[in-house]
């Protein structure tokens, strides 16, 4: 089977600097984006697929235009990405799926903020980068009453050309900020009654670059964590009430990192907490 798809953006943005008239203007973005993909069937219990697909990103305002003056940037380029993965979807055993996938995206002026730049910093485009990897996944089902999901992913995020930014020198195979390389995640539901699931799922992430250290100077990183989550609900017609309990073991870590004046701050993550809620759908037949 093949398939494909082509898109057009355009975004225009008319602006007005009241302090500086002579920042005022107009700026337009636009661009196609193709994407396609073959899949290959050999065998009922295989599938062999590619895909490729281009990106774009237009500057949100905000990235555009800040408070205080020089901090606006409107002059950002958009962010531009191609993206290969090429993969296979396996059920070997009936109650057995797995999937793998390997993918390389190469990203252009990906938007990045810049603390040096006086008096409040700017967003600015960085040097191009290239995230590759692997995806490995599995749906194991050894009871109707039972799923488990598994999934891992890998990524080697890295800069590809030297540049020179205020933030320091980054050379060519310096890591990408707040890409971790590692992430795992693993799912156990169980459904006892009609209706009824409970189940208990955990995430793994590894340790990441600090935003602002493009050039990896910093011995410093947001350390790996792992937090586990529970989750019950219960079905009835088209009514679903649900209870999740985030942070089981209320463990301290942070998500995010940025370096600013050669000090470190750091994004906590809330500790144990509870949210419930309920959905109702709605359905029409025809």
């Amino acid at each position: 089977t093949l398939t494909a798809a082509v898109r057009y953006d355009s975004t225009r943005l008319d602006f007005e600097d009241e302090i500086t008239p002579a920042n005022s203007g107009s700026k337009r973005f636009s661009d196609w984006t193709p994407r396609v993909g073959l899949t290959y069937t050999p065998l009922s219990v295989l599938t062999l697929y590619f895909n490729y697909g281009e990106g774009f990103r237009v500057p949100t305002t905000d990235e555009l235009f800040a408070l205080g003056v020089g901090s606006s940037n409107p002059d950002l380029k958009p962010v531009k990405s191609q993206t290969y993965e090429v993969g296979l979807r396996a059920r070997p055993l009936g109650w057995l799926e797995t999937t793998l996938a390997f993918f390389l995206t190469d990203v252009q002026d990906e938007i990045v903020f810049d603390p040096t730049v006086p008096p409040f910093g700017r967003n600015v485009n960085a040097p191009e980068s290239r995230r590759q990897g692997l995806e490995l996944g599995a749906a194991i089902r050894p009871h109707e009453q039972v799923e488990i999901l598994l999934s891992y992913t890998y990524v080697d995020a890295r800069f590809l050309t030297d540049a020179v930014l205020s933030t320091g020198v980054v050379e060519k195979g310096d890591r990408v900020p707040q890409v971790p390389m590692h992430r795992l995640i693993g799912t156990v539901t169980y459904r006892p009654l009609p209706g009824l699931e409970l189940s208990l799922d955990g995430a793994y992430e590894s340790r990441k670059v600090l935003l602002n250290d493009e050039g990896n100077q910093n011995p410093f990183r947001v350390q790996d964590y792992f937090v586990l989550n529970a989750r019950t609900s219960y079905t009835w017609k088209n009514f679903t009430g649900f209870l999740k309990v985030n942070n089981l073991t209320n463990t301290d870590y942070e998500t995010f990192g940025i370096l600013s004046g050669g000090r470190v701050f750091l994004m906590p993550a809330p500790g144990i907490n509870v949210f419930g809620g309920v959905t109702i759908r709605f359905e029409n037949y025809y």
